[in-house]
């Protein structure tokens, strides 16, 4: 866990401003998809809101976790390019 956690803090700026802008994106997306499923709250009539508001944040679910492990992967090869 400790190495983990220094992994982390040895990210660098320019990888850590990419990953920060695609958290940023991916909220945006799971808020959208939140609307979508609030609206279907507020009108059930059609199943397809559901699905189309489920499907969105499972997407922005996958995007954060995409963002969080390219940059963690493109740190690591960095180091090694550099040694």
């Amino acid at each position: 866990m400790i190495k983990f956690i220094n992994d982390f803090k040895s990210i660098d700026v320019s990888i850590v401003r990419v990953m920060k802008n695609g958290f940023k994106f991916s909220f945006i997306v799971f808020l959208i998809a939140t609307y979508i499923l609030y609206l279907y709250i507020l009108n059930p009539a059609s199943h397809i809101a559901f699905e189309v508001g489920y499907a969105i944040i499972k997407s922005s679910i996958m995007l954060f976790v995409c963002f969080l492990v390219g940059a963690l992967t493109s740190n690591k090869i960095q180091h090694r390019i550099q040694k």
